[in-house]
């Protein structure tokens, strides 16, 4: 009999630390490819509160983008004060860096209108980063 629980006993000991383990394990190897870490972007053109004639020029969009764990997708939107959007452009990645180019013309302006230019960088791990310049575009 006392044999009897003693097998008994050592069977719910080696039931306990197998569940201890899984639950450790599953528990360290949880959060490895947690990233947490926003991208950052640096704004190289236009540069805040910065004034474009509608003719001839355009507007240069010049910024970049580094996250170490890799970026997946970069936004870039251009509206007006009242919300109108006037320029859209989506880009992948999966690269660490990313250096963004882009001449844009505006038409159709008769005042001065300020116009708001928004990036927004998303990397592998889906933390998006946002940054906004103010600048203005008159006839």
């Amino acid at each position: 009999m006392f044999y009897h629980i003693c097998i008994e006993y050592q069977k719910f000991i080696d039931m306990r630390l197998s569940s201890l383990l899984i639950i450790l394990i599953i528990t360290l190897s949880c959060g490895k490819d947690t990233d947490t870490t926003k991208s950052a972007i640096t704004m190289i053109k236009p540069n805040s509160n910065d004034t474009f004639r509608l003719s001839p020029d355009s507007v240069l969009v010049n910024f970049k983008v580094q996250d170490n764990g890799g970026l997946q997708k970069i936004q870039v939107n251009v509206t007006t004060a009242s919300g109108t959007s006037m320029y859209s452009d989506t880009e992948n990645t999966s690269d660490n860096e990313y250096q963004y180019v882009s001449s844009i013309k505006f038409t159709g302006f008769s005042t001065l209108t300020p116009m708001t230019l928004k990036v927004t960088a998303i990397n592998k791990q889906q933390n998006s980063t946002e940054t906004t310049t103010t600048f203005y575009v008159k006839p």
